[in-house]
């Protein structure tokens, strides 16, 4: 979010990546968000199920709204954790303004992609 909003260069462009400022229309990764985020909901409603199921300790139980979900704030733990649900679309921008700020010079291709990957 850095780059996007405060442009903090990021550190490099590769993999998947690569591949998103081909992307020019982004409706396909605005469904592909809402698909993580609903299987991410089915997980730990499934989640839930199974721990209630057992009998277990019901604080261990997640109640988490979507908002919570999208902003990360649903952690709560010692551990320091990035837990910002992921985007495709957060994604997208950021490789967009990358290439279309420094160039495909800048964007490393995915080593599974390239000739050379073969040997190494």
């Amino acid at each position: 979010m850095n780059f996007i909003e405060k442009d903090k260069k990021l550190r490099f462009v590769r993999g998947l990546l690569a591949f998103y400022p081909l992307v020019t229309d982004p409706k396909t990764l605005i469904e592909l968000d809402g698909w993580l985020k609903s299987v991410i909901k089915r997980a730990i409603r499934e989640r839930n199920r199974l721990i209630a199921g057992q009998g277990l300790d019901p604080s261990k139980l997640y109640a988490v709204t979507e908002n919570e979900l999208l902003d990360g704030s649903w952690y709560k733990a010692d551990v320091p954790n990035e837990s910002i649900l992921p985007s495709f679309v957060r994604g997208w921008r950021a490789a967009r303004k990358f290439y279309k700020r420094y160039g495909l010079s800048e964007i490393q291709s995915p080593s599974y992609y390239t000739a050379i990957s073969r040997y190494t």
